[in-house]
């Protein structure tokens, strides 16, 4: 009993991202030049609420990690998807469904002087609002 009980606290004490495995949530970034970023969150369950926010903070803390302090989202995107999680032959039927979500953007950096940051995110401000 005792060994289970150190196996759980195991289990649960690591992320399961550490495993690279999305879940509950995570947001995703991959560099595609210096100014220019892909961003994506996922989600599944209750944490596919608030991925937005999520993708914005991610956005934003890229920005500014890379020396900017402005950004423009572009071409966002936003999809949910229903799975079955289990069919329960109890005579009424009973069928349950998970949501997963998914949003994703291409994010632009810019400086703050710059004529193209005019009306850009600013980052500090997004990461105040919805970062960790």
């Amino acid at each position: 009993m005792k060994h289970i009980g150190l196996f759980l606290l195991l289990i649960l004490s690591t992320p399961v991202q550490a495993f690279g495995i999305c879940w509950p949530s995570c947001t995703e970034t991959t560099e595609l030049d210096e100014r220019t970023m892909a961003v994506s969150a996922r989600g599944s369950g209750l944490w596919s609420v608030g991925l937005n926010e999520d993708l914005m903070a991610a956005a934003a803390t890229a920005a500014l990690q890379h020396g900017f302090s402005k950004f423009r989202m572009l071409s966002p995107n936003e999809s949910s998807a229903y799975s079955t999680y289990g069919y329960f032959n109890n005579g009424n039927g009973f069928v349950g469904a998970a949501r997963h979500g998914q949003v994703s953007a291409i994010v632009r950096f810019f400086h703050s002087d710059e004529p193209e940051a005019k009306g850009a995110l600013d980052a500090r401000t997004i990461l105040n609002r919805y970062g960790d």
